[in-house]
């Protein structure tokens, strides 16, 4: 459904994560453009590679350890500006967390699974009211953000959902294009 969309929404989380980084009170350790020391490893592993330090990972991997963990698993089947949220959301948060989010936003049952309830829920929301969705998405992203009670980080994630909620707005309306 919006396969044609990963480009874009790829460059704009490259962009909201930055490069290096080892902030001892970031519980994600070492990290290179959004990906984990541990998770670069792993891929390294199922490519039959050695490990290596994340900081030295090529763009093409980076690029290929996105597309097969946060893209391709839903982001898919998703409308367009959900792709891109929900991306971001799972990139920022962990899938458990982001699928909680949005099945907040939803009014679902909050399970932490994507199944039949809530792809039916997202399908009916996206195309009656994306612009409406996509503003709960965000204020339950928030939400949860502020339930972390991690003040040196929170501020910046909640600005980050705010920007995210803007270009999501702009693929939906297609004054932003892929």
């Amino acid at each position: 459904m919006t396969a044609a969309n990963f480009e874009q929404c790829l460059k704009w989380v490259l962009e909201s994560e930055g490069g290096n980084d080892d902030d001892p009170a970031d519980h994600g350790g070492r990290t290179s453009r959004g990906i984990v020391q541990y998770e670069y490893n792993a891929y390294r592993r199922n490519e039959n590679l050695p490990e290596g330090d994340v900081w030295r990972a090529t763009d093409a991997e980076v690029k290929q350890i996105y597309y097969i963990s946060y893209w391709l698993p839903y982001c898919n089947d998703f409308p367009t500006a959900i792709d891109y949220m929900f991306f971001d959301m799972q990139i920022l948060s962990g899938l458990h967390a982001a699928t909680k989010v949005l099945q907040r936003a939803l009014d679902v049952g909050v399970d932490g699974h994507i199944g039949i309830i809530t792809r039916n829920a997202l399908t009916v929301a996206a195309y009656s009211d994306r612009p409406k969705l996509l503003d709960r998405i965000t204020q339950k992203r928030i939400t949860f953000f502020r339930s972390l009670r991690q003040p040196r980080f929170v501020r910046g994630w909640i600005n980050r959902a705010h920007i995210v909620n803007t270009r999501s707005l702009g693929l939906y309306k297609g004054t932003i294009t892929t």
